[in-house]
């Protein structure tokens, strides 16, 4: 009978369960009514003789039973031994490269991997509960950033910018995107085909000529009164306008409490640009046209567009809480009578066993219903610790991480093919690279080192895509030490000298605090960075690594690739600016290094050339300046490395007056140089105490000899805290310039000015969203 059972239970679930005796028992007893229940048989001596042996027989494996059950409870009752607790008995595989391409030829073989992942969470969430509620114990990581408050004084005046002028006759173009890699293009808020400039705000399409600032057309998304929508990002691929939004629907379309939530997806609107030759220059509009539109799974993360290929990556929250993990809260009066189990941990431990056997099949079936079968990778484990104490770190489905690939080409269709690739990830707080052929999906998560002492490492999974026309497959993994800062923190670099191709990954450890014995927080390391290079095979080795970057406590604000060398900045009080010579990618090093107050928070390559006509290999940074106390407002720096081992600043400038801070510190979109003028646009906000603040772009003249200079500010605001807006349509700060003249974006208002002659060139456009309007499609032209 228990061999039966046992099988039962793997058809069932493919969980092999330990079962308490008493279970056992009452198997035994309603096998026995079953056989009781039968036609007797005519009665002779020898059948009584077997009858009496049988039932002998039986009493006695009842009473031994009944010792069993008897000296179980008792254990269950008084043992503070957790390990008598019932537990799921998980056979998942650990994630490998085989894993990671194979997918599941039916729903029937993901619902018993799905079974396997459910009991590997429960054993996770009862152990931490457990461990929490009884000894207020577990293993706990806390972060410490040490950056300084930011503090604001009054405005200096005799800091503003100076009106020197600006060399005539700039016919300079500049208004792509400002793309981490070339030939990549990534998606933003705007986009150009230099004649027409097609603008997201909010749920609209407002599309501008570039010579000036008229509004030719204003497109409302489709939306409906239970799908509320915000354009995220937009790609310009081959006449084609590819719109992404953001959608969340209404409850009754995506209800509380739903496994996969649901509430959050992401739109795909494929439009038709079609110019209107009809008109003059000046009045020439186009015609936008919907050709499709279709819904994807998830949040949107990025998107990237390479030739006519465009790949999404987009991430959904797997909600096992409400659907799972509120079954084993010992603080969920609705599930537990806390008397019960006072005092007795093993006790609940075996409540919450029995309450994730109760609602397992139906979690499960949730979970397989919201999931797409056919292009879902393997579910695995993660990390292949066996421990449940360290599954608290690394969950088995924290995500759902999804890449949608398609062609333009295809036109009409193109939104009909769309290939898919999902993974059950056990991890959060995303950032994507893409190279040529290559995406990288990394995430935040931890590892478990030594659960005794109670301490978890920070470590970042990484997932690479092979990227091959309009598809993404999955291709290698890792995982590298700490946390990333942003995108600029990985790198695809192809080595001819070995023929190889590898990924550099830039990381920070933060400040790790443990919990001790005594029952205090105590720090147990100060923040390492380190700069880790993989090959990128499918295996993805570490094959080198620069460590030591930075003081102790100090973590990476700035890093950049530039081929077979890296630039890094780490912080806490000053800025050590490092120059990295990764050409030997198995034994990297730290070549240079530069101390000066404050930090950079992006850098920026440029080359110019010197007095004696050779080029200078320079170094961009825009960041804060800062004392040993606090951080004052921006600072522009120009380094020049033409000295790797001895890199120097040669230029720097810092805005004063009053904290100001710059989009472009965190947003790389928002930064334009133009390198034939040597002018830098930056969008800038100057805090103050008084009547001066500015919300707006600055433009500073970058000359390596004569120094960094402001010269001209573009106010789109003469309050920061006036107006009553529209909080989902806002710009994001960002610049064009078209043969000379800047068109600048930011807020509610797009202005555009002659470089030569500093004037405004047009009138402002001030943006009212169209749901705000007295009348439809009406714009205002009065400034703020």
């Amino acid at each position: 009978d228990d061999g039966k059972h046992e099988t039962s239970s793997m058809e069932e679930g493919g969980i092999a369960v330990t079962t308490p005796q008493d279970y056992a028992l009452e198997e035994t007893m309603e096998e026995s009514k079953q056989s009781d229940a039968a036609p007797p048989a005519a009665p002779t001596t020898s059948s009584n003789k077997k009858r009496h042996l049988v039932v002998w027989t039986v009493l006695g494996v009842a009473a031994a039973l009944a010792l069993i059950v008897g000296l179980s409870v008792g254990l269950l009752r008084k043992s503070s031994d957790a390990t008598i607790a019932p537990t799921f008995d998980v056979a998942l595989d650990t994630v490998s490269r085989s894993t990671l391409t194979t997918t599941y030829a039916s729903c029937d073989e993901l619902r018993l991997d799905l079974r396997q992942a459910s009991g590997y969470l429960a054993n996770a969430v009862i152990d931490a509960n457990a461990r929490w509620y009884f000894h207020q114990d577990g293993p706990y990581s806390k972060r410490v950033d040490r950056q300084p408050v930011a503090e604001t004084t009054a405005l200096d005046k005799s800091r503003q910018p100076s009106t020197a002028q600006q060399p005539d006759g700039i016919t300079e173009d500049s208004y792509g995107t400002n793309n981490q890699v070339d030939g990549v293009e990534e998606a933003d808020i705007v986009k150009t085909d230099g004649e027409n400039v097609y603008v997201a705000y909010g749920s609209e399409i407002v599309v501008l000529h570039a010579d000036n600032v008229t509004v030719l057309d204003r497109i409302q998304i489709p939306s409906t009164e239970c799908l509320r929508s915000e354009i995220n990002s937009l790609l310009l691929v081959s006449q084609k306008l590819v719109v992404i939004v953001s959608s969340n629907m209404c409850n009754q379309d995506a209800p509380y409490g739903q496994v996969v939530s649901g509430s959050h997806q992401t739109r795909v609107l494929l439009y038709d640009i079609t110019p209107n030759t009809t008109t003059s220059a000046a009045t020439a509009s186009t015609s936008l046209e919907l050709i499709q539109q279709t819904m994807l799974q998830g949040s949107y993360i990025s998107a990237h567009a390479i030739n006519d290929n465009v790949h999404v990556v987009t991430s959904t929250f797997v909600n096992t809480r409400f659907a799972f993990g509120q079954y084993l809260d010992p603080y969920n009066e609705n599930v537990y009578d806390r008397s019960t189990f006072a005092g007795d941990e093993t006790e609940f431990r075996a409540q919450a066993y029995f309450q994730a056997l109760g609602h397992q099949d139906d979690f499960v079936e949730q979970l397989l219903s919201q999931l797409s079968c056919a292009s879902l990778q393997q579910v695995v484990l993660w990390q292949s610790s066996g421990d449940a104490a360290a599954l608290n770190f690394a969950s088995i489905m924290e995500t759902l991480s999804s890449v949608y690939s398609f062609s333009i080409k295809d036109n009409e269709t193109a939104l009909e093919n769309i290939h898919q690739t999902s993974m059950l990830l056990p991890t959060r707080n995303w950032q994507v690279y893409a190279s040529l052929d290559r995406l990288v999906v990394a995430s935040e998560g931890w590892f478990v080192v030594d659960d005794n002492e109670s301490m978890a490492l920070q470590q970042t999974y990484l997932v690479t895509y092979q990227l091959d026309a309009a598809t993404a497959t999955p291709y290698s993994l890792s995982t590298v030490p700490g946390y990333m800062l942003n995108q600029f923190s990985m790198d695809h670099y192809y080595s001819e000298e070995t023929d190889t191709d590898y990924l550099r990954v830039a990381t920070s450890t933060r400040d790790r605090w443990t919990w001790n014995s005594r029952g205090r927080w105590t720090q147990s390391d100060d923040t390492t960075s380190q700069v880790t290079i993989l090959e990128m095979t499918e295996l993805m080795p570490i094959v080198g690594q620069v460590t030591g970057l930075g003081k102790p406590g100090e973590r990476i604000y700035a890093v950049r690739f530039q081929g077979d060398t890296a630039f890094a900045v780490t912080f806490r009080q000053t800025d050590p600016f490092y120059t990295l010579d990764l050409s030997d990618p198995s034994n990297p090093q730290k070549v240079g290094e530069l101390e000066i107050p404050g930090f950079s928070n992006y850098l920026h390559p440029i080359t110019t050339a010197g007095e004696d006509g050779q080029e200078q290999d320079l170094i961009l940074g825009v960041g804060q300046y800062a004392d040993q106390e606090t951080v004052t407002g921006i600072q522009i720096s120009l380094f020049d490395v033409s000295d790797f081992a001895n890199p120097q600043r040669i230029q720097s400038f810092a805005e004063d007056g009053g904290y100001s801070s710059s989009e472009a510190q965190y947003d790389h979109k928002a930064f334009r140089y133009l390198p034939e003028s040597r002018i830098l646009i930056l969008p800038l906000t100057v805090y103050t105490r008084g009547d001066d603040e500015f919300d707006g772009f600055r433009l500073y003249k970058i000359d390596p000899e004569t120094g960094i200079t402001p010269y001209v500010s573009i106010e789109h605001a003469s309050s920061l805290y006036g107006g009553c807006w529209s909080r989902s349509a806002h710009l994001d700060a960002r610049s064009m310039v078209f043969g000379g003249d800047i068109l600048t974006l930011k807020g509610h208002s797009i202005l555009s000015h002659d470089l030569t002659t500093k004037l405004v060139d047009a009138a402002p456009s001030i943006l009212i969203p169209i749901s705000q309007q007295t009348a439809p499609r009406t714009i205002s032209s009065e400034l703020l």
